[in-house]
């Protein structure tokens, strides 16, 4: 159930003074309003809020829905209000690797870094559902998916339209790395925001991803030099890295040629290992029984 109890007054432009004329508003700024458990941080503190903190509430429902618990946990109010304003939301632990980042944005302190309206939350949650339906059900002898994340690629030099390049690259990629059954990879709406270059530690944290994966691009006329690396947020090191050359005029044979070899790379180097096995007896009676115990590699 949702709860409508709160409005505001938005004024029509221009505005007609002969108009219906609010004597005693229930919402103004500097006003403390709403179920506090839903409250975005703006809320809290009385500063205007629009559909932003709407979507805010809706990431605390979602997150309640995946698992069971609000984000904040705590035992009063006052507590709840600290917690939303000062700490992060509690790990969804592993629930889906293409939920994840969506409920982490909806969470985000400001509302200029959430999604700006309800239809991005549902593209990006179509994205998410199509990624998790195109995977095979996951059975005892199934291939743990490997979470990874692609962030823009970093141009090193200045070349006309740098911008859209660098997502460019990273959408390109996202499409080809997305054909892997073993990887499960986040939708280019997951990563829209984020700039090249950024920290991989902290942004495998915020989008709940095992691995992010990184490059950087030099151009010069018809050269191209581009390098990857891919980063795990397990061992906080550089798991994977290459760099790769060519001469070629169309960028998007660039693209289509770095897919193609990144995602040979991946896929041989993210291959789960086969288990080592050591020989162990079980005595029963007179006699033994060999018996294997299993660790991983």
């Amino acid at each position: 159930m949702l709860d409508f109890g709160l409005a505001k007054w938005l004024p029509r432009a221009p505005f007609d003074e002969q108009d219906v004329t609010l004597t005693d508003p229930q919402t103004v700024p500097g006003q403390i309003l709403g179920t506090v458990a839903y409250m975005s941080p703006e809320q809290i503190l009385g500063q205007d809020s629009d559909q932003r903190g709407d979507l805010f509430a809706f990431g605390i429902m979602l997150h309640e829905i995946l698992t069971g618990q609000h984000p904040w946990p705590r035992r009063s109010a006052v507590d709840t209000m600290h917690a939303i304003l000062h700490d992060g939301p509690a790990s969804l632990g592993d629930i889906s690797a293409s939920l994840t980042p969506i409920v982490q944005r909806l969470l985000r302190k400001k509302p200029a870094d959430r999604f700006a309206s309800v239809e991005e939350v549902r593209e990006a949650l179509a994205a998410g559902s199509a990624t998790r339906e195109s995977r095979p059900a996951a059975g005892k002898d199934a291939e743990p998916l490997r979470s990874i994340a692609v962030l823009p690629f970093l141009f090193l030099n200045e070349i006309e339209n740098r911008k859209a390049y660098s997502l460019g690259f990273a959408d390109a990629l996202i499409t080809t790395l997305g054909s892997a059954e073993n990887l499960a990879v986040l939708p280019t709406s997951a990563i829209v925001n984020y700039a090249p270059g950024v920290d991989p530690a902290r942004t495998c944290q915020d989008l709940g991803v095992r691995h992010v994966f990184q490059g950087s691009v030099q151009k010069q006329g018809n050269h191209w030099r581009v390098s990857t690396q891919l980063f795990d947020g397990n061992t906080r090191r550089i798991t994977y890295s290459e760099r790769h050359d060519f001469v070629l005029e169309n960028v998007f044979e660039v693209q289509d040629e770095i897919g193609r070899r990144v995602l040979e790379s991946l896929q041989m180097r993210l291959k789960p290992t086969a288990p080592k096995c050591r020989p162990r007896y079980h005595v029963v009676g007179q006699g033994r029984i060999p018996l294997r115990t299993c660790t991983d590699a």
